[in-house]
């Protein structure tokens, strides 16, 4: 039910699409990005990238 409740919330945002499909006596869900749910997952990813330089220790930083 979690994953059910986090792709309803992605899904309002308007950053995912869900598809449903039943077969085999179960259900499975599909979920896509959209164009405007993967700018927001790259933003995010940038922003955790900055924060992660912020608090490198100096001399120790990672570089990717």
């Amino acid at each position: 039910s979690a994953l059910s409740k986090h792709l309803s919330a992605l899904r309002s945002a308007g950053y995912v699409t869900v598809e449903r499909r039943f077969g085999a006596g179960h259900g499975r869900a599909y979920a896509a990005l959209t164009d405007r749910g993967r700018h927001a997952f790259c933003g995010h990813v940038a922003e955790l990238q900055r924060l992660a330089r912020v608090a490198a220790p100096r001399g120790r930083r990672h570089t990717a």
